[in-house]
């Protein structure tokens, strides 16, 4: 599904507060073609309003951010990545 999305003009990054360790751990352990950036001060988070109340853990969302830097559409699922793969689908058939 990535080269579809990068061949449909995305590009695809996943962005979390965990160390960089953990990241490249869970990289190499699914395969993900596709870097995973650290948010250790929770700024994107915050900037995205995927804190969860209190701070005290973070909500499950995927962006489509456009070319102008703009988010187009997202989805939130916290409880599984179905609902994702579904959303991107949906962006990828719809994709010239």
């Amino acid at each position: 599904m990535h080269e579809d999305l990068v061949a449909g003009g995305a590009r695809v990054v996943g962005i979390s507060p965990q160390s960089a360790a953990s990241h490249r751990a869970f990289r190499e352990k699914y395969d993900l073609p596709f870097p995973l950036l650290v948010d250790d001060e929770k700024r994107v988070a915050r900037a995205y309003k995927a804190l969860l109340p209190l701070g005290v853990g973070f909500r499950r969302i995927s962006y489509l951010v456009n070319k102008d830097q703009v988010i187009a559409d997202a989805i939130e699922s916290n409880l599984g990545i179905d609902k994702h793969l579904e959303w991107l689908k949906a962006f990828r058939g719809s994709s010239p």
